[in-house]
């Protein structure tokens, strides 16, 4: 398993619900740590402002139609802050949020799924159950 993910898991946080991250990725956030293509953090461009967010704003999570809906309940609002997050072949690789449509770099909602392996798991078993399923076993 990849050294980064391991590092976010088995760190003690400093604060409820904030991860710890290694000094390496804070100074240069796309830094590889791992293998080329094995983590995939590795596949986007984002700042360390994001990375942060992503790390300590309360984000759920659901799976609609083999995308993840990720709503930010850190927002007074949370339902007007709830966006979905398209992944192909194990990685975030689009969004519905402003940020993410309009910029070059990923969005939060992007690298909040992406710091989190086994909602991309379920993701891409949910994409491949629907795939291989006939159109008389879907009715």
């Amino acid at each position: 398993m990849c050294s980064f993910y391991t590092y976010l898991v088995s760190t003690p946080r400093r604060r409820p619900g904030v991860l710890s991250v290694p000094q390496r990725v804070r100074d240069k956030p796309n830094t590889a740590m791992c293998s080329p293509g094995t983590h995939p953090l590795e596949r986007l461009e984002y700042s360390r402002r994001v990375l942060k967010r992503a790390q300590y704003e309360a984000f759920e999570f659901s799976l609609v139609d083999g995308d993840l809906r990720v709503r930010n309940a850190s927002h007074a609002d949370p339902t007007a802050h709830e966006y979905r997050v398209h992944v192909n072949d194990g990685h975030p690789v689009a969004c519905t949020c402003p940020f993410d449509t309009r910029g070059a770099k990923a969005c939060k909602h992007r690298v909040a799924v992406a710091i989190r392996p086994k909602l991309l798991d379920a993701a891409t078993t949910m994409q491949t159950l629907s795939d291989t399923r006939s159109p008389q076993q879907v009715e």
